[in-house]
């Protein structure tokens, strides 16, 4: 049984209308060590009283942040 859609065109036929926006970079493979950005700040609203307070992050955000912030692509 035949399956409705359009078929795939021959190889020699199909084309890739938009050009790749980004080239491709080779990364050494080696830790960062240079300057890291903190993380934002995060706020929240106190529910009675409805004023902003400074909220901290979750140790496993920390966590996280000093993994992914040593990468070798933070060269970038």
């Amino acid at each position: 049984m035949a399956v409705a859609g359009r078929k795939l065109k021959p190889e020699e036929e199909r084309r890739n209308r938009t050009a790749p926006t980004h080239e491709w970079t080779e990364v050494e493979n080696v830790p960062y060590a240079g300057p890291v950005p903190p993380l934002p700040q995060r706020w929240g609203i106190e529910p009675l009283e409805g004023v902003r307070i400074r909220l901290k992050y979750p140790a496993r955000t920390l966590q996280w942040w000093a993994v992914i912030s040593r990468m070798p692509h933070c060269v970038l």
